[in-house]
This record gives structure tokens, C-alpha cells and sequence, in this order.
């Protein structure tokens, strides 16, 4: 009972550190404005690996091997690449995608295709989530 008790526990611990990690890298970033025309110092151009998925109840799932690429161009676009053998990546499959910078009141959105993303560039870390609540976030890492 002891044991039952202690895992249901530290599973609520973990989702809430997730979305508790979210919400204030969400809240926390930077609400500077950008241009639809970026510079080459656009933190964002460039290769992305997709490493994690992370769900608002707290789960992670780690991708190895690597299935989803993203490569973020000057031009405001986006060539996606999926590795799966149906090309069923998620949230996009091989494409190219256009993307632009939204201002909101929370921070700044990337909007790719028809859908509004949260995100944050980090180093050599990017993630691109709906929001803490509101669906899954994915984790890249620079190529």
C-alpha cells in the first residue's frame, strides 16, 4: 500500500514539475519584437532534431533514433523532413511550411501553417508547445 501510494506520488510531482517548467519558460521568455524579415542572428535558422515529446499530464517520450528534422530558413520557411517509413510525424509531416513571428500579450508565438506555437530558443535547445495546458510540447536540439 506503502509502495502504491509513494509512485502515485512521485508521478503527480513529475507532471507538475513538467507543467511547472513550462508554464514559466513560457512565461519567462523574452517578450521582444521581431520582424517577419529575420536576420542570419535569428536564433531559430537552422537544423532541429526533434529528442522529446512532452505531454501536459507529464510524460515524456524521448525519440531515438532521431524521426522529425526541422530546418528553419532566413525566408520564412520551414522544410520539415519525418524519417518515419509513413511519413506520420507529429505535429507535421514532409513538407515545407511558412512561418511568421506572432506578438501576443504572454510572449512571442511562431505561427507554423495555420496553427499558433509557443516557443523558446535556448542555447542549442529549441521547444515549440501549444501552451501547458493546452497540448503537447516538443524538445529539439540544434544538428
Amino acid at each position: 500500500m506503502k509502495k502504491i501510494i509513494l509512485n502515485t506520488m512521485m508521478s503527480l510531482l513529475r507532471r507538475m514539475m513538467v507543467i511547472s517548467f513550462t508554464f514559466l519558460s513560457l512565461c519567462c521568455y523574452s517578450c521582444a519584437t521581431q520582424n517577419n524579415m529575420e536576420t542570419p542572428q535569428d536564433p531559430i535558422i537552422g537544423k532541429w532534431k526533434l529528442v522529446e515529446m512532452g505531454v501536459p499530464t507529464g510524460y515524456m517520450i524521448t525519440y531515438s533514433p532521431v524521426e522529425l528534422i526541422l530546418e528553419f530558413k532566413p525566408d520564412n520557411m520551414l522544410m520539415v523532413q519525418c524519417l518515419r517509413q509513413d511519413n506520420n510525424c507529429r505535429p507535421w509531416n514532409s513538407g515545407n511550411y511558412s512561418y511568421l513571428y506572432i506578438d501576443s500579450n504572454y510572449g512571442t508565438k511562431i505561427q507554423i501553417g495555420n496553427t499558433d506555437w509557443w516557443y523558446r530558443v535556448a542555447e542549442n535547445k529549441l521547444m515549440i508547445g501549444l501552451g501547458p495546458v493546452d497540448g503537447p510540447s516538443y524538445y529539439f536540439e540544434r544538428m
